[in-house]
């Protein structure tokens, strides 16, 4: 069990640019359990590059990223089976079925009750009848709860989440929300990107502008 006082993540003066473009600058912030860091931002304002750099995906430029007080760039298999990742497109194979892709990722992090597990996130997310669908054949929304049990199958301690909320309708929302609440109350923690306010989030969250290649506090 690590010190609650102790940020889960810390994010140290990160700096990326692409060629002559700079994209993140000075970027500092830290994330605690059952806390959700909200980081709003206009297209382009290098929001998926900040989450890219936090999953390990890509490496900054200069500065670091800690996970629970350890360089993430001298931890990366362990830190890589933490975090749950769910990007604007789910992650999925097209022509597998829901449970052909829930059974293939749960094998990746060797989970052993690959069964329970998929029942369970089939389950709360609402997917259960969908089971035997090929991914190309649901809605988007449908593709989006099934990247979330995709992403939650091998019980991460960290999600990092890109515009969850887009394309979703009400009922998927509801569910998104139910579960991201119930995820940081078990001593999660989350960084998300988005447009929109989660008042349903409030009382977990910080929240931050990146504009001008700057993270603000709001």
């Amino acid at each position: 069990m690590i010190d609650i006082k102790q940020p889960y993540i810390q994010v140290d003066s990160i700096n990326k640019s692409f060629g002559r473009s700079r994209v993140l600058h000075d970027i500092s912030f830290s994330v605690m359990q059952n806390q959700v860091t909200i980081i709003r931002g206009m297209n382009g304002s290098g929001k998926s590059t900040l989450l890219s750099i936090l999953s390990t995906h890509i490496s900054p430029d200069s500065g670091t990223v800690f996970y629970k007080g350890v360089d993430s760039k001298k931890n990366l298999h362990n830190i890589r089976n933490s975090l749950g990742i769910l990007d604007h497109l789910p992650m999925l194979y097209e022509r597998l079925t829901v449970k052909e892709n829930l059974q293939f990722f749960a094998k990746v992090y060797s989970i052993s009750n690959v069964r329970d597990e998929i029942e369970f996130w089939v389950d709360k997310l609402e997917i259960s009848k969908y089971l035997d669908q090929q991914i190309h054949n649901l809605s988007h929304g449908f593709r989006k709860r099934v990247g979330l049990a995709r992403a939650l199958i091998h019980s991460p301690q960290v999600l990092l989440l890109d515009e969850p909320e887009t394309g979703l309708d009400q009922k998927s929302l509801e569910i998104f929300f139910s579960i991201l609440s119930e995820f940081v109350s078990s001593d999660g923690c989350v960084v998300l990107t988005t447009h929109n306010d989660f008042k349903a989030l409030e009382k977990f969250s910080q929240n931050f502008l990146l504009e001008d290649n700057r993270l603000i506090h709001q």
